[in-house]
């Protein structure tokens, strides 16, 4: 069942759905900065004098802003705007772009953990490269595009990764790259 304070984004940023009611959606214009403005301060909970005081502005500014007669295409105090409201300051000017802006902590986790995955096949492709003695040092694109395929087979299946590696990776003057030892 959907409750008053559910509001979903229709059709690409212009419009917005309130339910007002459990039956009933308003749809509301997203086209003008006023628009988005007043949009984003109710979805935030939030009055235009609260919305003034939180961002050290006069209530005036805000009001002369929400009023879709003045046309305002933006303002100086956008970003702070938009950091209040907890929207993206590049949707609040234009109404472009994603109109909510990613949760800072959950993306500082996920880049964390890319990082970490990222950092340990890094590290279990030098070690390949070691145990085969190949000289990374010395490697051009091809000879890399042929090692990163051969990484891509499973490691119980990699036998015969050596002699593949050994095969193709040669230099351009016939020297092998594969020091002998």
């Amino acid at each position: 069942m959907i409750n008053s304070n559910t509001s979903i984004l229709v059709s690409e940023n212009k419009y917005t759905c309130q339910h007002a009611y459990k039956f009933l959606c308003i749809i509301v214009s997203m086209e003008t900065y006023a628009d988005r403005l007043s949009w984003a301060i109710t979805n935030a909970k939030l009055s235009q004098t609260g919305l003034a005081n939180l961002a050290k502005v006069k209530p005036q500014t805000v009001q002369y802003l929400c009023d879709k007669k003045n046309n305002a295409q933006g303002s100086l105090h956008n970003a702070r705007f938009a950091k209040i409201l907890k929207v993206s300051a590049l949707w609040l000017e234009t109404g472009e772009g994603e109109r909510d802006i990613p949760d800072r902590d959950e993306n500082i986790q996920k880049t964390t953990e890319q990082l970490l995955k990222t950092t340990e096949q890094l590290k279990e492709v030098l070690d390949v490269l070691k145990e085969l003695k190949i000289d990374i040092n010395n490697l051009d694109v091809n000879q890399i595009e042929i090692i990163r395929t051969a990484m891509q087979v499973k490691e119980n299946r990699r036998e015969h990764l050596k002699s593949i590696v050994e095969t193709f990776v040669d230099g351009s003057d016939g020297e092998r790259i594969i020091s002998e030892q």
